[in-house]
């Protein structure tokens, strides 16, 4: 399903890996190791399983931007349980549009996100289906700029502080990764498969952003693919 998908939308080159495995994680070495910090810390001192989950899950996406660091080239990171809201034309297009429109700074722009705060968000009036982001949650679907590859590798894999989609979304809160939205999401999350570290079903948020930014449990730790986006031109 996925590998049709994006294919369809016109990524290049998507590629499926196998995942670390949250059994194969001792939480005693990633301690004694110095490889965690923060919250993260906190949870595998405590031997809460969820922290193996969460340290796999930044493992996975670290082991994707070391390998394409230097590549010249912009990478997405996908979940396999993304659906679209309208037709394969419609997303595609969103797609190139904000891919035109983002601006140099870019970092990362998301295709899907939830718990961000609506008016925090940066509109402008040229841009008009892109916003710049303030502190979003979930990871789905992000494109990751030559710039943002480098960036996001030094930052995130240096030390293990969180669920991944709440690291990138404290650098960003910090300034210390430049987000951009679509507006709406061009994908959402299948509420059916869960969206917490245990992939226990849940309720999803309604909108993609409130008034007030909800809590977000950790993202699922699924299957991750890896594709180069299409030429937005």
């Amino acid at each position: 399903h996925t590998e049709a998908l994006l294919s369809s939308l016109g990524f290049e080159r998507v590629e499926f890996f196998n995942l670390t495995l949250a059994e194969d994680i001792s939480l005693s070495d990633e301690v004694a190791n110095g490889r965690l910090s923060g919250e993260l810390l906190k949870v595998a001192m405590s031997g809460e399983e969820v922290a193996r989950y969460r340290i796999a899950g930044v493992r996975d996406h670290c082991r994707i931007l070391q390998r394409m660091r230097g590549k010249g080239t912009m990478i997405g990171i996908f979940e396999d349980d993304l659906i679209l809201p309208g037709s394969i034309e419609h997303a595609s297009s969103r797609i190139k549009e904000a891919l035109l429109a983002l601006p140099e700074d870019a970092d990362l722009l998301y295709l899907e996100f939830c718990g961000e705060t609506c008016s925090l968000l940066r509109y402008w009036t040229e841009r008009q289906r892109l916003a710049r982001g303030f502190s979003p949650k979930c990871s789905g679907s992000i494109i990751f700029t030559e710039t943002g590859i480098v960036r996001a590798e030094r930052l995130i894999c240096s030390s293990a502080s969180d669920a991944i989609d709440i690291m990138y979304g404290d650098l960003i809160l910090r300034s210390e990764l430049r987000a951009y939205l679509t507006i709406p999401p061009v994908f959402y999350q299948d509420q059916h498969w869960g969206s917490n570290s245990w992939t226990r079903p849940r309720e999803v948020h309604r909108s993609a952003c409130s008034a007030v930014e909800d809590h977000v449990d950790p993202d699922a730790h699924r299957r991750k693919t890896v594709t180069r986006p299409h030429n937005a031109n």
